[in-house]
Parts: C-alpha cells; structure tokens; sequence
C-alpha cells in the first residue's frame, strides 16, 4: 500500500521522489491518473458554471479558482497540469464550458495551467502541509492567474494596464481571498485527516 510517509532511506542514498500528495493514496497507476485528469477538468469546467456576471466587466465571478488551487494541491503538479491543459483544450475544441467565450478570459484559463503547476510542485515539496505556506503559494498562484488573465484582457479589448487591472483583477481580489483562505485551510486539514 502507498502512503504518504516514504521509506526510510539510507543515510548515503538521499531520496530524489517528490513528496506524495493526497492523489498517491488512491490505488493504481495509469487509469488512476487518466481518471484523476479527465475528473479535474470535469471540476474545472463546473467551476465555470457557478459563475457571477458582475455587469461592468466581461470576467465572471467564479468557483474555478478555489477548484484549480485546492485541486493542485491534491493532485500535484502533473496531473493537475494535465487536467487544467484538458479543460483549457477541450474548450477550445469547442465544449461549451467556459464560463465566457470570445477570448477575453482566455488569459485566465492559461494562468490556470501555471497555477496548477505551482501549487501542486508546492505539494509535492512539502510546502502544503501548514496551512500559512500553503496560504502563501496560493497567493503566488493566484497572482500567476491575475497577471496572464488581465494582459490577455488588455489585448483583446485594447485596454490600458489600468483599464485591465480596474476590469479584471480588482473586482475580484477580495472573493479570491476568501477562496484562497479556504484552499489553504482545507489542504492541510485534508492532508492531516488522511494521514
């Protein structure tokens, strides 16, 4: 059985795997992770659903980035990668689970890929096990998000640096806070709960 404790090593062999994230526990390789991607998409995608329309702005308020952050961290950096490239490509492809269409969140959407990316590296190197550090790369996370989100912004409506920060950044930071302190408390507290 796998468990989130490695192995104890030698003293002359130090351990080159990454730390096992809450995903490892589940049974299998391959049809595990293929389930685990398709299934992250999937969360994405309904993330998108529960979206807000704030009338001033053509960024919706979201759920998608509470499911990205917290997701990542679960399913560390590949599969979460893998999962957020899915949602992003099928989307393009034309499955109509975009929160907007036109573009002008498509920014958001890649920042999602990198977000993934870090949060879920953070989880494989151990930095989500408390739940201040994991509070702190999601901020990271988070801000990844905002500066690809609001530059594909400006350049699909023209807008100043300004204009994009008013339109797609500001609008949002204090609901992402929220999700973002929720991601970092309950990471951590699922983590241990497993354990």
């Amino acid at each position: 059985p796998v468990t989130f404790e490695e192995a104890p090593m030698s003293a002359s062999v130090p351990s080159a795997q990454p730390r096992l994230v809450l995903a490892d526990r589940l049974p299998g390789t391959l049809v595990r992770d293929a389930v685990l991607v398709g299934g992250f998409a999937l969360a994405i995608a309904l993330g998108a659903q529960v979206a807000l329309p704030l009338g001033f702005t053509p960024v919706p308020v979201t759920a998608q980035t509470f499911v990205v952050l917290a997701g990542a961290g679960a399913l560390g950096a590949r599969r979460a990668a893998s999962g957020a490239v899915l949602f992003a490509g099928l989307g393009v492809l034309g499955v109509p689970w975009f929160a907007v269409t036109g573009g002008a969140t498509l920014g958001y959407i890649a920042g999602f890929v990198l977000a993934a990316l870090i949060v879920g590296s953070a989880a494989q190197a151990g930095l989500t096990s408390r739940p201040a550090a994991t509070l702190g790369v999601m901020i990271v996370a988070s801000a990844v998000i905002y500066v690809l989100g609001a530059g594909v912004l400006a350049l699909v409506l023209g807008l100043s640096v300004a204009q994009a920060i008013a339109l797609g950044v500001a609008p949002f930071v204090l609901g992402d806070l929220v999700k973002v302190v929720a991601a970092a408390l309950l990471l951590p507290s699922l983590e241990r709960a497993v354990r």
